[in-house]
């Protein structure tokens, strides 16, 4: 079965809006209706981020989702001794590629922590000990890895995470990777915005009502 995409759900949501009348010429646009789908999918993206027990935020904004996960543990690896944190699970509806965007230590504002490559290792173990209010990290299989984090460093992670639709590419070519009931209640909750904000009447009665 083809998946859906932003694009064929702005356009049904269009059609059952305006129905058998005629579409203006300065009416609803696809690019409108997506953009309103994207803000409702990261919002229900927290509320299942908060049913696994994950403390994140989520705006879409220019074919971006901002995704921002708070307290993530702090572990230690038993082999290697290095520290790192999880990579949270990427919610329903938002991209699975995601880069990173911001890392931070809870209560650490002072801290600066900055991404490392297999060559930046090779030239840091080269140099004399980096400022102490350097940490290097990198992602090692779904794990964001701190190499040679201080000991007195022990405090959970804060992680901004962006997820953008594919290059060359808008929200509307996206899939639109939500389960049917969130599906259903994000339909609902637009044409209620549209037949009051819009002054016209659904053609069909959906459950469900706006937030």
């Amino acid at each position: 079965m083809a998946q859906t995409t932003y694009r064929k759900f702005s356009q049904e949501i269009i059609d059952a809006h305006y129905g058998d009348k005629p579409v203006p010429e300065s009416g609803i646009t696809q690019r409108f209706v997506a953009e309103w789908v994207a803000m409702l999918v990261a919002k229900a993206a927290v509320k299942s981020a908060f049913v696994s027990s994950n403390a994140m935020e989520c705006t879409y904004a220019n074919d971006q989702f901002i995704s921002v996960f708070y307290n993530c543990p702090l572990l230690t690896d038993a082999v290697t001794g290095d520290r790192y944190s999880v990579m949270p699970a990427t919610p329903a509806g938002l991209p699975k590629m995601r880069e990173i965007a911001q890392i931070s230590f809870v209560g650490s504002p002072g801290l600066f922590v900055v991404p490392e490559d297999n060559k930046d290792e090779f030239i840091e173990s080269q140099l004399p000990s980096l400022p102490s209010n350097i940490i290097l990290f990198k992602v090692e299989g779904g794990n964001i890895v701190f190499p040679r984090l201080s000991k007195i460093i022990n405090s959970p992670v804060n992680m901004k995470l962006v997820g953008a639709v594919p290059p060359g590419t808008t929200i509307l070519d996206s899939n639109l990777n939500i389960p049917k009931d969130v599906e259903q209640d994000i339909r609902a909750e637009i044409l209620n915005g549209l037949a009051l904000n819009y002054k016209m009447q659904p053609q069909t009665v959906f459950s469900g009502e706006p937030s």
